[in-house]
């Protein structure tokens, strides 16, 4: 009888041992659908433009300064290209760049759209924005801040000119500038590249006048 009832307790205590690890396997189990549920179902990795022979090691949303310095240049390369008439162009171009401009960024190049569209210096008129020295990249143009943020400085050639009745072009303006310019991270799924520029760093500076 004392070897019927160990059996029995024995037949017991693994059905408790059971009902234990089916209860723990169930609890694993809703742990991981919600885990793979939670789970992006995209992630974002910037390739540097150059990839060394040894390979590299990407993080999601990491970027290179070399990235950052593309970035720039093209935006305010684009913002500053008005091809027949400013007074048209410009302000198309700033909302095309919009997504990649702060808040505060935007409503200060909408009020120098408006405020040289009043002083007559968009009307008629053409603009390029190009690097010097073949816009050739240099580590040091790119600054990292503590915050994650960056500083970017390039030299740019700023040419504007009208079209004389002749049909020629006059050229009004040829200047050499040095803009610093503050970039920061931006999440907003409708901006490919992750950034945004927040601003001046500091105010642009003429370095030399041809016209």
């Amino acid at each position: 009888m004392s070897l019927f009832r160990s059996s029995l307790a024995n037949a017991k205590l693994a059905l408790i041992v059971s009902l234990i690890a089916l209860a723990l396997s169930a609890i694993i189990n809703v742990v991981s659908i919600h885990g793979l549920i939670s789970e992006p179902k995209q992630i974002r990795v910037f390739v540097p433009p150059q990839i060394p022979a040894e390979g590299i090691v990407l993080k999601q949303e990491q970027l290179s300064p070399t990235q950052v310095y593309s970035f720039v240049y093209y935006a305010w390369s684009l913002v500053n290209h008005w091809q027949t008439d400013g007074q048209r162009e410009y302000p198309v171009n700033i909302e095309k760049i919009k997504p990649c401009l702060t808040i505060s960024f935007y409503n200060l190049l909408k009020s120098d759209e408006k405020a040289r569209d009043k002083g007559g210096e968009l009307a008629g008129r053409m603009r390029t924005l190009t690097g010097m020295n073949d816009n050739v990249y240099d580590p040091s143009d790119v600054q990292s801040l503590s915050d994650g943020s960056w500083i970017v400085t390039m030299q740019m050639r700023l040419t504007e000119t009208m079209s004389e009745k002749e049909g020629q072009l006059q050229v009004i303006k040829d200047v050499v500038m040095q803009y610093k310019i503050h970039v920061v991270h931006d999440s907003d799924a409708g901006n490919l590249w992750g950034l945004a520029i927040e601003g001046f760093a500091e105010e642009p500076v003429r370095i030399s006048t041809n016209v």
